[in-house]
């Protein structure tokens, strides 16, 4: 990350999951447990997603498009390959 790139609550929030999915499975994973470990109040998580279904679908989108606005097909191709093997504990 850079300096210039603003982390938002919905970061913040996402990448609290995706840490917790790394430790169990995503259907074990409560609002709680995502707010516990990114230090924020359950208020705060509603009031950026409707659930943790919402979370984990702005999380594969922040990992898959974020920076690709300007890609052509296989370079968009490639990185979505590149994504999935950098995260296959993940997948």
């Amino acid at each position: 990350m850079t300096f210039n790139e603003k982390v938002t609550m919905k970061d913040l929030l996402s990448e609290g999951l995706y840490i917790l999915m790394q430790q169990k499975p995503f259907e074990k994973i409560t609002i709680k447990q995502i707010c516990d470990k990114t230090g924020v109040i359950r208020g705060t998580f509603y009031n950026h997603f409707m659930d943790k279904y919402e979370a984990l679908e702005y999380l594969i989108h922040r990992m898959f498009y974020k920076g690709m606005e300007h890609e052509s097909n296989p370079q968009i191709i490639k990185h979505i390959f590149q994504t999935v093997s950098d995260n296959r504990d993940f997948f």
